[in-house]
């Protein structure tokens, strides 16, 4: 990828298939990656002017590493509050499947 590039990805939520697509915005391997996203309204559809930004930057830190997840432009402090939980799973997980390699 390149920055101004397109990026897509899947997830699985609450038993929903979501395929989701921005643009990166920045990107420095293996340290940062930002984009822009599309953002969808619970039936599916792309909200006219919605996006939602992301970036997830690597740290090192005392031997390891350190994840940082970051989503702006949430529609509302529920929907920001769901996704931080979203993302603590989600790390939480990564934090599992890393400890096992």
């Amino acid at each position: 990828g390149v920055v101004g590039g397109d990026i897509s990805y899947r997830y699985e939520w609450e038993g929903n298939v979501y395929y989701d697509r921005g643009t990166i915005t920045a990107l420095e391997p293996p340290r940062l990656l930002a984009m822009t996203v599309a953002r969808q309204s619970d039936s599916g559809l792309a909200v006219p002017e919605g996006h939602n930004t992301l970036s997830f930057e690597v740290l090192s830190e005392n031997g390891g590493c350190r994840v940082i997840v970051r989503q702006d432009n949430n529609p509302t402090p529920e929907l920001a509050e769901r996704s931080r939980q979203n993302w603590e799973i989600v790390l939480n997980q990564l934090g599992a499947f890393l400890a096992k390699s």
